[in-house]
């Protein structure tokens, strides 16, 4: 049995993940951090953009923060804080860039956060996203309820929704569902993830 406020998605495709990210965005409020986990390629970019884009609004540009380190994008409440930590070499840059003071006032996305060393934020939303096969899994840890029903119902198709108990998702809702897969094609660590990737048919 998973612990409260931990929940595990299969994400099949890049559409499914588009709604998951756009989801996990109109969930978080201010002084919420998300902890993006996982390997190159896994897609973290992609969940954090369609957050960004639910926040800001769908027409927002959201250029990748791998050089930058961080965009910032303003929201109807509070700012969002997009921060690519992959090129730090130590924890004192954290404090540098105001990640810090921005984890107690805006919504705060972390791609790479094992770089934030002491500055790790101890009760911080952790999505660590791990490929599987063509698709994606998503592991949520310390979330609240109602974001975790959200990210459910966001990743059911359109027809699978209608049935009841059938969805993505697994730990506190549902079952598993089988939706479009698609292939990654490999890419460079300051690329995002699944840019270039084609939808293939189950």
């Amino acid at each position: 049995m998973r612990p409260p406020g931990s929940a595990e998605y299969l994400l099949c495709d890049e559409d499914q993940a588009s709604r998951f990210g756009a989801a996990l965005g109109r969930s978080l409020r201010a002084g919420d951090t998300v902890l993006l986990e996982g390997p190159v390629g896994a897609g973290k970019s992609h969940v954090a953009r369609a957050a960004i884009r639910a926040i800001a609004g769908a027409a927002t540009e959201v250029p990748s923060p791998s050089f930058t380190l961080v965009q910032t994008y303003p929201g109807p409440a509070c700012d969002v804080w997009h921060a690519d930590l992959y090129r730090l070499t130590s924890p004192e840059e954290v404090l540098e860039l105001g990640l810090v003071d921005a984890m107690e006032e805006a919504i705060v996305l972390v791609e790479w956060p094992d770089r934030l060393g002491p500055c790790l934020p101890p009760h911080a939303i952790r999505l660590r996203l791990q490929p599987e096969g063509d698709a994606r899994r998503a592991l949520v840890c310390g979330a609240r309820d109602e974001l975790l029903k959200a990210l459910c119902e966001a990743v059911r198709s359109p027809q699978r929704a209608r049935r009841k108990g059938r969805s993505s998702c697994r730990g506190s809702v549902g079952a598993r569902q089988r939706g479009r897969i698609w292939r990654a094609t490999p890419r460079p660590a300051a690329m995002s993830g699944w840019q270039g990737a084609a939808a293939l048919p189950c």
